[in-house]
C-alpha cells in the first residue's frame, strides 16, 4: 500500500522534467529571450552602437544556424544613457517585464555595478561584456560573470615588456585632466611599483595644452620613457610636435582608452613611426576567427572592428555555448553552465576562474602595439607578435 509501481515512478519523472522543461523555457519555446543593456545615447552611444552591431552580427548566425535546441534566440536590447539609474531600471525591465533567461553588455562600469547588483539579487545570470572596474568580479557575485580585462590589469603588458626588454629608469607623463587622470593613477603606481622615477608630471585641461613646456623638459630630463594621455582631439598635434624633439625618449607610449587606431591610421594624426600603445584586442590576433569577424564587421557597417564590438560578438557566443550544455533553461542552469565555460571566442579563450580577490573573471593578455610602416603591429607578448619589436626608438 501506498507504494508506486517503477513503471509509474519513471512516467511521473519523464513528465516532471518535460513540464519544467517547457515552463523554463521563455515564451514556451516561441524564443529565448537574452537581455542586453547598452548605452546607445549619451556620451558613450558610439561605443554601444558597435556593440549593438556586434551582438546582433552574432544572433543572426546562431538563429541561422538553427539556435539553440532548435530554439531561436531574441534580443532585448535596453538603452542605459550611460546613466547609473536608467541601468538599473533596465536591468529591473528585462528581468520583470521581458523574462530574460541571462543578461549581457555593459560598457560603463558605474552602470555596470548597478546593473549587477539587481542581477545577483534577482538570480539571473549577467555576463559583463566590456565594463573594467575592478571591483565587479571582486564582491562574490555568483550570478555575476566578465569577458574583460579588468582596468587594474591593463598595464601588466608595459611591465612585462619593460622588465624583459626596455629597461626604464625615469619617466615622463603628460595627460588631459578629464580623460586622463584615471590612466595617469595606473601609469603612476606602475611606476612606483617598478622603481621608475616619474621625473616630468604635467596636467593640461581642455584644449589648452602647453607642449612646448613640456617638451622642453623631456629634452632638457631626457626620460627614457614618455607616456602620453592626451584627449582624443588632441592627438593629432601631439604628434605633429613630438616628432621635432632633437632628443627623443627611448620609448613613447600613448595610452589607448577608446582611441580607434584603424581611424587614426587613415587620418591626418600622422602618428610618430615606433611610437607604442595598448590594446585589449587587435584583429591580427591569431584567434581563430578573429581576422574574419573583423572582416565581417568591415563589410556589414563599413567601419573597422575595435575591441568592444570584439567582446560583444564573443560574449554573445559565450552565452550560446552556455545555453547548449544547460540541462534545463532556466537562470539557475545557465549559471551553471557560464560557471563551467571553456570555450574559443574571436576575443580569446573564454573560463571564468578566481584568482586573488576576483571571481569568475576571464584572464586574457593585454598586447601592445607599436606603428611599423604606419600601421600598428602586436609586437608583445612575443608568442602573439605580427612584428618584431623596435627598441630603443631610433631618432626621426
Amino acid at each position: 500500500r501506498g507504494i508506486i509501481p517503477v513503471e509509474i515512478k519513471g512516467l511521473l519523472l519523464c513528465l516532471s522534467f518535460l513540464f519544467l522543461t517547457i515552463a523554463a523555457c521563455p515564451a514556451y519555446c516561441e524564443f529565448i529571450n537574452i537581455g542586453v543593456i547598452l548605452p546607445l545615447s549619451g556620451k558613450l552611444e558610439s561605443l554601444g552602437e558597435a556593440e549593438k552591431q556586434s551582438f546582433l552580427m552574432a544572433l543572426d548566425e546562431i538563429n541561422a544556424a538553427g539556435g539553440v535546441k532548435g530554439i531561436k534566440l531574441r534580443l532585448i536590447i535596453e538603452d542605459t544613457a550611460g546613466e547609473v539609474e536608467k541601468g538599473r531600471q533596465a536591468m529591473k525591465k528585462l528581468i520583470e517585464q521581458d523574462s530574460v533567461i541571462a543578461v549581457t553588455g555593459g560598457c560603463s562600469s558605474t552602470v555596470s555595478w548597478a546593473a549587477s547588483e539587481e542581477a545577483q539579487q534577482s538570480g539571473i545570470p549577467f555576463l559583463v561584456s566590456t565594463a573594467s572596474a575592478d571591483r565587479i568580479t571582486e564582491k562574490g557575485w555568483e550570478y555575476v560573470f566578465r569577458l574583460s580585462q579588468p582596468s587594474s590589469e591593463r598595464l601588466d603588458i608595459l611591465s612585462s615588456f619593460i622588465s624583459k626588454t626596455a629597461p626604464v629608469k625615469t619617466a615622463a607623463i603628460i595627460f588631459e585632466r578629464s580623460v586622463g587622470r584615471y590612466g595617469a593613477d595606473n601609469f603612476l603606481r606602475l611606476c612606483r611599483k617598478m622603481g621608475i622615477d616619474v621625473v616630468i608630471k604635467e596636467c593640461y585641461s581642455g584644449h589648452t595644452v602647453d607642449l612646448e613646456r613640456f617638451l622642453r623638459r623631456v629634452e632638457t630630463e631626457k626620460p627614457d620613457l614618455a607616456y602620453l594621455i592626451p584627449d582624443e582631439k588632441d592627438i593629432s598635434i601631439f604628434m605633429q610636435n613630438i616628432r621635432w624633439l632633437a632628443i627623443k625618449p627611448k620609448l613613447i607610449v600613448l595610452h589607448s582608452g577608446n582611441l580607434k587606431l584603424h581611424t587614426m591610421e587613415q587620418g591626418s594624426e600622422g602618428f610618430i613611426e615606433h611610437i607604442c600603445t595598448t590594446s585589449l584586442w587587435p584583429p591580427s590576433l591569431p584567434y581563430p576567427g578573429a581576422r574574419e569577424f573583423h572582416n565581417r564587421f568591415l563589410s556589414a557597417y563599413g567601419s573597422h572592428a575595435d575591441y568592444h564590438a570584439a567582446q560583444a560578438y564573443a560574449s554573445m557566443y559565450v552565452i550560446y555555448d552556455a545555453l547548449k550544455r544547460a540541462d534545463v533553461l532556466t537562470p539557475e542552469y545557465v549559471r551553471d553552465a557560464l560557471s563551467l565555460t571553456d570555450t574559443m571566442t574571436v576575443y580569446g579563450p573564454v573560463r571564468f576562474i578566481s584568482y586573488g580577490r576576483k571571481n569568475q573573471q576571464n584572464r586574457l593578455p593585454v598586447f601592445l602595439l607599436q606603428c611599423i610602416n604606419g600601421t600598428f603591429e602586436t609586437v608583445w607578448p612575443e608568442e602573439l607578435a605580427t612584428s618584431r619589436y623596435v627598441y630603443p626608438m631610433p631618432g626621426i
